[in-house]
């Protein structure tokens, strides 16, 4: 894991590290990080019934292709996980399973017909691809720069994979991550979202007093290059007035690449940051 960033470092509420320089790199994730690899998970997955735990095992499991960051100085906090769990091996666990059926429920009643189509046959297997559900978080109010430092290495630790297990080499994945819809003063949340040549939510444009903006710059990036996505509300989740008149509310955004299109996000993450 060569892949490293500076920055200084904030972690997330109560994190005592504001405004020190630290220099942070992607590890492979060993036993040790399983608590805090599950504590990021939880605020990922807060709202829904997938088994942090077990979802932090099955990224434990596969160390050749999943990065932490740490700070580069023997510190084992871990600020962020990113991990590509395959679901001809993985979909079968517990917590994927559950994700998987989340995602197809929230799907079948936030996502457009095409979206529901592609989506569908991309967790069900149906497709015959070889897909993977892209697990990536970090906490909150680290730089953005930061972002390479995983997905910089998930690049490198994907390539030298595939040259060792072909099933490593996938052909669409599927990120679920957070994302915020605001909404202007006067504005209406879209029932009915647009789309765009082949059937993909315009969760950015959804109406004209609506859009969905997202916590991690990546997420924007895969946004802007995906085949379809669809976003919805959390659980609970209220509307929360702004300054300007505007109102916003947590959401959830699920996305399908393609392994070009994830090879692109990459490039283009890489141009926006150095």
């Amino acid at each position: 894991m060569s892949e490293s960033e500076s920055g200084s470092g904030s972690g997330s509420e109560g994190n005592s590290s504001e405004g020190m320089e630290a220099t942070f790199e992607g590890f492979a994730p060993k036993e040790g990080d399983f608590h805090g690899i599950k504590n990021l998970l939880t605020q990922l997955l807060v709202g829904t019934e997938i088994d942090a735990s077990n979802l932090a095992d099955a990224i434990l499991a596969e160390p050749d292709v999943s990065s932490v960051l740490k700070v580069d100085d023997g510190d084992d906090e871990v600020f962020g996980v990113i991990s590509p769990l395959g679901l001809k091996k993985h979909g079968k666990a517990a917590s994927v399973a559950v994700m998987k059926a989340l995602i197809g429920e929230k799907c079948s009643k936030h996502g457009s017909a095409k979206v529901k189509e592609r989506i569908t046959a991309a967790i069900s297997g149906s497709s015959g691809k070889n897909v993977a559900i892209l697990i990536n978080e970090r906490m909150i109010n680290l730089p953005q720069e930061l972002a390479m430092a995983l997905t910089g290495a998930l690049s490198e630790d994907l390539k030298e994979a595939v040259e060792a297990d072909k099933t490593y080499k996938f052909d669409e994945v599927i990120v679920f991550c957070k994302s915020v819809e605001s909404m202007t003063r006067g504005g209406e949340p879209a029932q009915k979202k647009k789309k765009n040549a082949d059937g993909a939510s315009a969760a950015a444009a959804a109406s004209s007093g609506s859009e969905v903006l997202f916590v991690n710059l990546e997420d924007d990036v895969f946004k802007q290059n995906c085949s379809c996505s669809f976003t919805y509300p959390q659980p609970e989740s209220q509307w929360i007035s702004r300054k300007g008149g505007l109102k916003e509310r947590s959401c959830r955004t699920v996305m399908l690449l393609t392994a070009s299109q994830l090879k692109k996000s990459w490039t283009d993450l890489e141009s926006m940051l150095t």
